[in-house]
């Protein structure tokens, strides 16, 4: 497992197509600012987790975890990070692209480059 950080200063970089979410990543955790009366009262963490080929939204302040298509999870995401929050990845370790091709290391940490790169 490998985890990077990503903050809004590094937002403009984030580089990342829906075919990817599922070949290279298995969750993501933010840290968000949390609303109350339209003020800010604190930050709340919460994960989105791919389990099988489905991507959850694991907010502990949702009623129940919420099924995410994955344009949901970028847009979710993007979002998330352009309101001041911040982003770990949890990139997976063996990555395949179909079950005869593996992706390699080095690809895998071309799309992690881009992510992390700064402008």
């Amino acid at each position: 497992m490998f985890i990077i950080h990503i903050n809004k200063q590094k937002v403009s970089s984030l580089s990342l197509e829906q075919s990817d979410l599922g070949d290279c990543f298995q969750g993501f955790i933010l840290n968000i600012p949390k609303k109350k009366f339209s003020v800010f009262k604190g930050r709340h963490w919460l994960t989105i987790r791919k389990c099988g080929d489905v991507w959850w939204n694991l907010d502990s302040s949702n009623d129940s975890p919420q099924v995410m298509s994955g344009d949901e999870v970028l847009t979710f995401i993007l979002t998330a990070i352009t309101d001041s929050g911040a982003l770990m990845i949890v990139r997976k370790n063996n990555v395949t692209k179909n079950k005869e091709e593996k992706v390699t290391k080095e690809e895998t940490d071309k799309k992690v480059d881009v992510i992390t790169e700064k402008k």
